[in-house]
């Protein structure tokens, strides 16, 4: 199992680098997609005195098409006025489309001529996902923000459609494959400040429909597929909760190290590097994205954009951020930074090979790497810590027989340690 929680990703000096180049955008860039030698960047509306009427210094949602190589635009093009999942929208690859929510209805655009040709649902939507091959579209509705809400799975050949339930403010699932079979996974955001926040794992199809449910922590806000597992970032509890696609729970927790509004957006991965680092980038709204070593989550890096960052994308050899609101505000930038992947870091002194890896907590009980001083602590997923005195029966053991099922960390001192219940 991976080593991904260390004190040290949290308190070693890491080195600052700011941004190599900025390329111009419309306002408030919120998510960048890569397809083939073209970089998608989507903006959000901005309704400045959200009334939702488009007044003097408002804009509508748009799309810009950049060449990733001259860092030329090469086709750009607005959204009318209105209500568009710019964010959380569906992309084919094979068939070179995205299905992007406006309003009521769910278009699909060619991304190469930025042009909608087909309406692939209508009714209500908070987000869309699309299958890789495009005939199957993803509609998540919410009725309001504390209410469960649905999954509607479209067939677009056909334009037949059945739902299945998701809990608070869903997004709309991703698509999964494990030795095991495939799957959908769906977040559901939970209510602000509830630590509901969950993740679906969906299997089989129709009245056949299994649902595994993995409570994460408070507002998970954004979802990354990479293999057999998935990294949920949870902007309440400042963490990247990992789950084991296949075994379908929670194995280990990423320790972001933000606090209070400051909190974790997005993330992605790049296991190419020629440096052999595999790296997890999150972006922050501390306004910096913090890069993290995949294999023992300790921090190797900050970048420093310049301004609240949300989404990610590494593109060939650099990671391309959003620059989304202004540093210590909200009003929102027009541009995005370019990071090269394997920027100069303090790697050799913030790695560490004996990094322990997460604890199963076997017949109740978690065995520590370390002893435990009279100071020591334990943090569930969504925030709250408690002393550990509570639950440890021995000198290295923590009792876990009255903990939920979960993903704690464990501090004593200097050290610490994630277990999973």
């Amino acid at each position: 199992m991976r080593a991904l929680v260390s004190l040290c990703a949290l308190v070693c000096a890491t080195l600052t680098v700011g941004a190599q180049q900025r390329i111009t955008t419309p306002r408030q860039p919120v998510r960048i997609v890569q397809t083939g030698n073209a970089v998608h960047v989507l903006c959000a509306r901005t309704d400045l005195n959200f009334n939702g009427n488009f007044d003097d210094g408002d804009a509508t949602a748009h799309w810009m098409t950049i060449d990733a190589a001259t860092r030329l635009v090469i086709r750009e093009s607005g959204f009318g006025w209105g209500s568009v999942t710019v964010q959380r929208f569906g992309v084919s690859p094979e068939l070179g489309t995205f299905d992007i929510g406006f309003n009521d209805e769910v278009y699909r655009f060619s991304m190469a001529t930025q042009t909608n040709s087909d309406i692939v649902f209508s009714g209500p939507n908070s987000s869309v996902s699309t299958s890789s091959d495009g005939k199957t579209v993803w509609v998540a509705q919410r009725p309001n923000f504390t209410d469960p809400g649905s999954i509607v799975e479209v067939d677009v050949a056909t334009r037949s459609s059945n739902s299945f339930p998701a809990g608070p403010n869903p997004q709309a699932p991703l698509q999964h494959s494990t030795e095991q079979g495939s799957g959908l996974a769906v977040l559901n955001e939970g209510t602000f400040g509830g630590g509901n926040g969950s993740v679906d794992l969906w299997t089989g199809s129709g009245s056949a429909r299994e649902r595994t449910s993995i409570t994460v922590g408070d507002t998970p806000n954004h979802l990354l597929i990479h293999g057999e597992r998935a990294y949920v970032t949870v902007n309440g509890s400042h963490t990247i909760v990992v789950v084991d696609l296949a075994r379908k729970l929670a194995i280990d927790t990423i320790l972001v190290g933000t606090s209070g509004y400051d909190g974790p957006r997005e993330c992605a991965i790049d296991t190419s590097a020629s440096d052999g680092i595999d790296r997890l980038f999150v972006s922050t709204f501390s306004s910096d994205v913090r890069v993290f070593d995949l294999s023992t989550g300790q921090l190797i890096a900050t970048l420093d954009p310049g301004a609240k960052p949300e989404g990610l994308a590494v593109v060939g050899s650099e990671l391309w951020v959003t620059r989304t609101f202004v540093a210590g505000g909200y009003a929102v930038t027009s541009d995005v930074a370019i990071f090269p992947v394997t920027t100069s870091t303090s790697v050799a002194e913030t790695r560490s090979s004996t990094s322990p890896s997460a604890i199963i907590a076997i017949s109740g009980q978690a065995h520590l790497p370390f002893a435990i001083d009279k100071d020591a602590t334990i943090t569930d997923m969504t925030g709250k810590t408690t002393p550990i005195s509570a639950v440890v029966s021995a000198a290295q053991i923590v009792d876990c027989h009255n903990l939920p099922a979960g993903v704690y960390v464990v501090r004593s001192g200097a050290q610490t340690a994630t277990i999973v219940r």
